[in-house]
């Protein structure tokens, strides 16, 4: 008991607060707009990237993982999320993670090259997206349209989920948000 390890949950003193949203919807100092679009929101200071959101994606609570998570609401009380999150190198694969995002929707796995025949590309300020948009069936359907971009050593993964009509009418939206992604 004396050997026990301090609290490693503990933060140096000064850190922000980890699982708080960033940024509480102001634009960090010194950080340009987008060249169109809203206002940057939400993106952390340290990271390699920022992004602008909708005005209509309410900002919400980091998780473990997010670099930036929206609550996007629907008629009646339907609402969708979008997260962001990156991780080192290449994460899995492409093909892997598209499949994994298939499985979140009630989707089976599909071969590369269907995957492939489907991935919409955006090319927008130095960054490739591939984007993909599928939905799940029945009465209760989620819809899935996600992103991933490599940058350096990172693959960022943009994922908006939720209700099939609410997603599917955010599409143009989500596309128009991957494009005020810039470098830092």
């Amino acid at each position: 008991q004396g050997n026990a390890a301090a609290n490693t949950n503990d933060l140096p003193a000064g850190h922000p607060p980890i699982g708080a949203f960033a940024g509480g919807g102001e634009t960090p100092t010194g950080m340009p707009p987008a060249p169109e679009g809203p206002a940057p929101t939400a993106a952390p200071a340290d990271l390699s990237i920022r992004w602008a959101a909708p005005d209509h994606w309410t900002p919400k609570a980091l998780g473990q993982m997010r670099k930036g998570s929206y609550t996007v609401h629907g008629s009646g009380d339907a609402t969708a999320d979008c997260s962001i999150i990156s991780l080192p190198g290449t994460a899995g694969g492409f093909h892997e993670n598209v499949n994994r995002w298939r499985g979140q929707v009630g989707l089976p796995p599909q071969d590369n090259a269907t995957i492939d025949a489907a991935v919409e590309h955006i090319d927008s300020a130095g960054f490739h997206f591939d984007v993909v948009d599928f939905a799940g069936s029945g009465a209760d359907a989620q819809h899935l349209i996600g992103a991933i971009m490599t940058s350096g050593n990172e693959t960022w993964f943009f994922k908006l989920t939720g209700p099939d009509a609410l997603v599917a009418g955010e599409h143009d939206t989500f596309i128009n948000f991957l494009k005020t992604v810039r470098p830092r």
